[in-house]
């Protein structure tokens, strides 16, 4: 009976086998799957007078072939591909359209700037003229272009944010109620169950795929998973879900929330990893340097060329007006200033452009404490106090970076505004002038030399640096350079013949510049000018042909105007792209280096849970023949047994 006994357990045992080795070969495919062993163990020993015999053995478990290490670096490295992969989808198309011949701002500034230039040559001709209006329509249009496009970019992100957040409540869903189950099955004692393990890792790798996640093992089975800083997504049979918000800080973009029996916490800023997490970096990190580069450019165009304008004498023999709307009208003030949902206060708070050359391309945010008095203001691109104090009376006006921010009464201890001086401008920007006359092409002075000087003297064109209030007076006041000597000149009002100034000093043969009293204008004069010679500075009535206010607009293309005196307009847009082309080329070799690096760990996991064929076909042949071997022992015992039976016949 012994025999037998054996026999019986080596076919239960191989039978098993068989089943396990078909199980594995039927499930090579499916993903996730991990291959199963039967796990043999020896049945105990009896003693038969000479010594112990076994039993035959049996199957104790059916185990899955899992290396843990390896399935959480395959989670890590879903989760890092995952997050390159959508910020290099976010960047590429921002890259694609900025460069692009058609689609990009270059094309634009340089046909502005080009017709400007070309139309000052001539500057009564109408055609040209309206070539250049045609041209700014144009420009305003590509700005307004471009930050719809990134609006709308940032209309899809949102979409995918909200997306990939229900995404992920459903996966911890399916994993919390997997942990009820799988804790359930290993309660009863009966072994592992392998198809929910299977399902669970799958889940939690598919959850890499949208945002890191750190996992825990309890000692009853479950698995708790963590995201963030440590905020629970799923405890045991529990889970919390992600929720979106509109933003507190900036309009149109969703915050992440984590909402369950807790409460709800919103933890954007902590996200990282996977889809979420690229999104989100891309937003934080790149997104606001496009808004606010493209905002600054915005800004500098419409403000200098509206001041370049005003200088001058248009068409008609009117003082030119703003071409583009005025960056600081009072809605455009207040509309850069956001305040916290939290604030406690109403105080109002404007911000208005007060040097264009100082801007940066970030966003800000003042604090206020104490009594509401005391205030920081910090630049979020680096994180530094750029400005802090205390607010001795309201209203009040702090200069920082290139703004002035006005806040009209005191905020509440706590209150918190968010400060834009860029972001919209590119939207902003619009054109004033509707026709081709505006355009102020001529200079409102005018200056000359006496036919009869016998130096060498000389003075130039002349530059006008206002023409508002008391400086008016300057520029419609003619006035006669008389040099009293080689090196010495008095300035006469040529209509009243009254002395303006006298004794001025002169050095021949150096540029000495001359400041009209109410700072109107500047001239310089140089050379050698004689005793008696005369130097002249009219009003320029009816000078319409005159073009030196339309080479200075021209000229603004090379002026170095933006970030403290290092950029002009072309140069802060090619310094936008090159730093963004570069970027993305840097994402692209990280996110292939990422995806390297998930293939093998994917490789090694499937090294050791993957179903190899080959070893499933060998180990079919070998358990059949042992399952063959084990009824062969049946039979044999089967035979001494009919033997002994017949012995007693």
């Amino acid at each position: 009976m012994s025999l037998l006994s054996i026999g019986v357990s080596g076919l239960s045992t191989n039978q098993t086998a068989l089943q396990v080795t078909g199980n594995n070969i039927a499930n090579a495919d499916v993903e996730g799957y991990s291959r199963q062993r039967a796990e043999i163990a020896t049945r105990p020993e009896f003693f038969e007078g000479v010594g112990f015999i076994g039993s035959g053995a049996g199957v104790t478990d059916i185990s899955r072939i899992v290396e843990g290490f390896l399935i959480t670096q395959l989670q890590s490295d879903t989760a890092a591909f995952n997050n390159l992969s959508a910020y290099v989808s976010s960047i590429e198309e921002m890259d694609t359209l900025l460069a692009d011949s058609f689609s990009g701002l270059s094309p634009a500034l340089d046909s502005v700037f080009s017709d400007i230039e070309a139309g000052a040559q001539d500057p009564t001709s109408m055609p040209s003229r309206q070539l250049v209006l045609s041209d700014m329509e144009g420009l305003v249009e590509r700005f307004n272009t471009l930050y719809q496009r990134l609006q709308r970019q940032q209309d899809s992100i949102n979409q995918q944010v909200k997306a990939f957040s229900s995404q992920v409540s459903s996966l911890s869903e399916g994993i919390a109620n997997l942990n009820v189950s799988i804790t359930e099955e290993m309660a009863r004692g009966k072994g592992q169950p392998n198809q929910l393990l299977d399902e669970r890792d799958r889940l939690i790798t598919q959850l890499s795929e949208l945002v890191t996640v750190r996992t825990a093992t309890e000692d009853n089975g479950a698995v708790s998973v963590f995201v963030g800083s440590g905020q629970a997504l799923v405890l045991g049979g529990n889970y919390n879900e992600l929720v979106t918000s509109n933003s507190t800080k900036n309009p149109g973009q969703l915050e992440i929330n984590i909402s369950g029996l807790g409460g709800t916490q919103q933890i954007t800023s902590l996200i990282n990893g996977g889809k979420l997490g690229g999104l989100v970096s891309y937003q934080k990190d790149t997104l606001p340097e496009i808004y606010n580069s493209l905002g600054r450019i915005s800004l500098g165009i419409a403000d200098s060329m509206n001041q370049q304008n005003k200088l001058g004498i248009d068409l008609e023999g009117n003082f030119g007006t703003d071409i583009f709307t005025d960056i600081n009208t009072s809605a455009l003030t207040q509309s850069r200033v956001i305040a916290d949902t939290a604030n406690t206060g109403s105080a109002a708070l404007a911000l208005s452009i007060s040097d264009i050359n100082q801007l940066t391309t970030s966003n800000y945010f003042i604090d206020f404490s104490g009594t509401g008095s005391t205030y920081q203001i910090v630049r979020e691109s680096d994180k530094a106090v750029v400005s802090s104090g205390v607010i001795g009376a309201f209203p009040a006006t702090i200069n920082v970076d290139g703004f002035d921010l006005a806040i009209t009464t005191s905020p509440n201890a706590g209150d918190k505004y968010y400060l834009n001086p860029t972001k919209t401008a590119a939207q902003d920007i619009a054109l004033e002038i509707t026709r081709p006359q505006e355009f102020a092409y001529a200079s409102p002075i005018v200056t000359g030399a006496s036919l009869g000087n016998t130096g060498t003297g000389l003075i130039s064109g002349g530059t006008v640096l206002s023409v508002t209030g008391a400086a008016m007076a300057d520029i419609t006041t003619p006035v006669t350079f008389v040099f009293t000597s080689a090196t010495s000149y008095n300035v006469i009002n040529s209509a009243s013949k009254a002395v303006i100034s006298s004794g001025n000093a002169f050095v021949p043969n150096t540029v000495n510049t001359y400041t009209s009293p109410n700072a109107a204008y500047s001239v310089e004069l140089k050379g050698a000018p004689a005793l008696g010679d005369e130097f002249t500075v009219d009003y320029n009535v009816n000078g319409v042909s005159d073009n030196r206010n339309g080479v200075a607009l021209g000229g603004l293309r090379l002026a170095s105007g933006l970030d403290n005196g290092t950029l002009n307009f072309e140069d802060a847009y090619g310094r936008l792209l090159e730093e963004l082309g570069a970027k993305t080329a840097q994402l692209r070799i990280s996110r292939d280096a990422s995806e390297s690096l998930l293939m093998q760990s994917q490789k090694s996991r499937d090294g050791v849970s993957g179903v190899n064929l080959d070893e499933e076909a060998a180990n079919l042949i070998k358990f059949e023949q042992a399952y063959n071997a084990s009824a062969r022992i049946i039979t044999v015992a089967q035979q001494i047994f009919d033997t002994l039976l017949a012995a007693f016949r």
